[in-house]
């Protein structure tokens, strides 16, 4: 009989999640990686103090994270930074491996929507944000506390599969991510905990200073396959 992966949802920045650890059991089963949550209904649950609705299942080879989101200001922060899911295959609270998405646009303010709602009518927000989510192709693979990041292509050889949605002020967000990714030698037995986070903002971010070009922020491949889409080298 297969057991069971504890997770836990560790401290997120903002106003994203929670402030303290909590544990929560993964579902033995699969998930159809789509953005849709529906599958997910009765497996959802919102850590105490979150405003962020959680999903973990898990089979043979894979780990399912599933995300959604409902407040306005935490959706707009979701969709302009991102989410960092991170894994610490040792089953505590280290970064160890982590999944960024979605990336930042670049070409926008990332706190241009949010310090501008009141101004904005629901229709302008809807369509910034819709273009903001069609506008991925990469996802940031990090390691080691975020010292090392490579970015990959959605469509990669990997196994790793990440969708998301916005429809009707709702985001919702799926990611797959095989065992082999997360750490050597774990399984369906292994206990793993979980933790999400958002970027930190910095200086630039807040529009204090002018934005750098991409720095060659390197990395390592990922363990358990090649990619497609490439580093950032």
């Amino acid at each position: 009989m297969k057991k069971r992966i504890i997770i836990g949802i560790i401290i997120a920045t903002y106003s994203i999640g929670c402030s303290q650890a909590q544990l929560h059991m993964s579902h033995p089963s699969s998930a159809l990686i789509d953005g849709n949550l529906t599958e997910w209904a009765d497996q959802l649950v919102v850590p105490d103090g979150s405003k962020i609705a959680v999903g973990i299942k898990h089979d043979d080879n894979n780990i399912y994270v599933a995300l959604g989101l409902i407040d306005r200001m935490t959706v707009m922060q979701a969709v302009t930074r991102g989410f960092i899911i991170w894994f610490d295959p040792t089953g505590k609270k280290k970064r160890e491996v982590g999944i960024h998405y979605p990336l930042q646009d670049k070409n926008r303010p990332p706190m241009g929507i949010e310090m501008g709602q009141d101004q904005m009518n629901p229709e302008d927000i809807e369509y910034i944000l819709k273009t903001q989510l069609e506008n991925q192709y990469f996802f940031e693979y990090l390691e080691d506390e975020g010292k090392s990041i490579q970015q990959i292509g959605l469509e990669n050889d990997l196994g790793i599969k990440i969708k998301t949605q916005y429809k009707f002020g709702e985001f919702s967000y799926e990611l797959q991510i095989p065992y082999a990714i997360v750490g050597e030698n774990i399984d369906a037995t292994t206990k793993i905990s979980i933790g999400i986070t958002t970027p930190e903002m910095s200086r630039e971010d807040m529009g204090m200073q002018n934005r750098p070009e991409d720095g060659g922020m390197g990395g390592q491949r990922p363990s358990g396959g090649g990619s497609r889409g490439g580093g950032m080298g």
